[in-house]
């Protein structure tokens, strides 16, 4: 196996848990901002969206990475993607808990 057929397989992964977050997040804040079942839905809101963010760069990445062409070392396109990515992750987590709830449980 070269590094796009890797490349190919980490995308179809990384669609497969994009989609499922994605749809974990909406539900569960549709669920939340409904009523039903409160605390957990709201919990499960409150948490899902680091998975999400976090399967969607994986996806972008591979798609980047095989949109651009085969290379073999780290280029630009990683360091980008790593620097932006872990400053927005860093940031989402320090949101979370600095913004406090507005229905504490």
């Amino acid at each position: 196996m070269d590094s796009s057929e890797n490349l190919q397989h980490i995308k179809k992964i990384a669609f497969v848990f994009f989609i499922i977050t994605g749809l974990l997040h909406f539900l569960s804040g549709m669920m939340a901002s409904s009523g039903y079942v409160m605390p957990i839905s709201d919990q499960i809101a409150r948490i899902s969206f680091i998975p999400f963010f976090l399967s969607s760069l994986f996806y972008l990445h591979s798609h980047l990475k095989l949109s651009i062409g085969p290379q073999e070392k780290i280029g630009w396109v990683d360091y980008t993607f790593l620097s932006v990515g872990g400053i927005l992750l860093i940031g989402l987590i320090w949101l979370e808990f600095t913004i406090p709830d507005a229905n504490p449980y």
